[in-house]
C-alpha cells in the first residue's frame, strides 16, 4: 500500500504541475493543492504505519511542536535488605541534613514507620517500611512511592535528569538495599503514541483494554529483563538500576528508543 501510494503521489505532482504551468488558474491551483494534501497525508501515515522510523520522527515532531503538552507521572522504588526500625527516623534525619542531600525538604508527617516528605515544593514523597514479618520477600522492605505530577514534553529531560533520578539514587546510596526496583508511570492524557505500533493489525472491536509487556534485556546486565507495559492510554516501566530506569523513561517519553530494539523486544505476559 505504501508503494501504491508513493507511485500514485508522484504521478499526481506530475500531472498536476503540467497542468498548472499549461493552463494556470487560481482555483486549478487550490484544486490541485487539495488533492495534494489528502494524497501526501494518507502517504505519511501508510509510511508511519509501515516503518518505526518514520512513526517516531513524526511522532517527535508532533512532542516538538506541542511541547508543552503534559503528561501525568508517578514513580516509586523498592528496596529490601536488613533495616533498622530506626530506619525512617535515621532517613528523616538524613533528608534534612542540607550538607548530605541537596535538595530542599519539608516533612508532612513522619513516624516510625511512615514520614512523607515535599522536596523542591514540586515533588512529594511516600516512604515506608516493612519490617520482615510482613514483608513478602522476607527482608525488610522500604517502599518509595511520589504523589501525580504533570510534566510537560519540553521539560520531561530535566525532570528525570535533574531531580527524580538524583533523589531516588541519593535514598538508594543512603539505604544500600541488597536488591531494589524501580517503577514509573505515565499517563499520556491522550492516546499513547507506543500503542499505535502494536494495534496496527488489530481489529478495533479487538482492542478493548489491549496490552502488550515488552520484556527489554537491552538495557540492563541483569538476568531479569527490565519491562515496559503498553496501554491505550499509558505506559508502566519497571527496572532495577536507576541508570536503566532513566534510560528507558527518557526513550519511552521522548520517543527515543532504539527501533531495532523495539522491533527485537520479547512480548508476553
Amino acid at each position: 500500500m505504501t508503494i501504491i501510494l508513493g507511485i500514485l503521489l508522484l504521478i499526481f505532482v506530475a500531472t498536476a504541475s503540467y497542468s498548472l504551468y499549461g493552463h494556470f488558474s487560481v482555483p486549478a491551483l487550490v484544486s490541485q493543492l487539495a488533492g495534494l494534501t489528502g494524497l501526501a497525508f494518507a502517504f505519511q501515515k501508510a509510511l508511519a504505519n509501515s516503518n518505526l522510523r518514520v512513526y517516531f520522527w513524526f511522532q517527535r515532531l508532533r512532542i516538538w511542536w506541542f511541547s508543552d503538552s503534559v503528561t501525568r507521572w508517578w514513580f516509586g522504588a523498592g528496596f529490601d535488605g536488613d533495616f533498622a526500625p530506626s530506619t525512617i527516623e535515621d532517613l528523616t534525619a538524613f533528608l534534612q541534613d542540607s550538607n548530605r542531600f541537596k535538595f530542599s525538604v519539608r516533612i508532612d508527617y513522619s513516624n516510625d514507620r511512615e514520614v512523607q516528605v515535599e522536596v523542591d515544593k514540586t515533588l512529594t514523597l511516600r516512604i515506608g517500611l516493612d519490617p520482615a514479618p510482613l514483608s513478602a520477600s522476607g527482608q525488610s522492605h522500604i517502599s518509595i512511592v511520589s504523589k501525580s505530577l504533570e510534566v510537560s514534553y519540553g521539560h520531561a529531560r530535566k525532570k528525570i535528569e535533574m531531580q527524580i533520578v538524583p533523589v531516588i539514587l541519593a535514598l538508594k546510596n543512603f539505604l544500600q538495599p541488597e536488591s531494589a526496583s524501580y517503577d514509573l508511570n505515565v499517563d499520556f492524557l491522550g492516546r499513547n503514541p507506543f500503542f499505535a505500533v502494536y494495534i496496527a493489525n488489530l481489529k478495533p472491536e479487538q482492542i478493548g483494554d489491549f496490552s502488550v509487556l515488552l520484556h527489554l534485556d537491552a538495557y540492563s546486565l541483569s538476568p531479569q529483563p527490565e519491562t515496559v507495559e503498553i496501554s491505550r492510554e499509558n505506559l508502566h516501566v519497571t527496572a532495577l538500576s536507576t541508570d536503566s530506569f532513566r534510560q528507558l523513561a527518557l526513550d519511552f517519553i521522548l520517543l527515543s528508543a532504539d527501533t531495532k530494539m523495539l522491533a527485537g523486544a520479547k512480548v508476553g505476559a
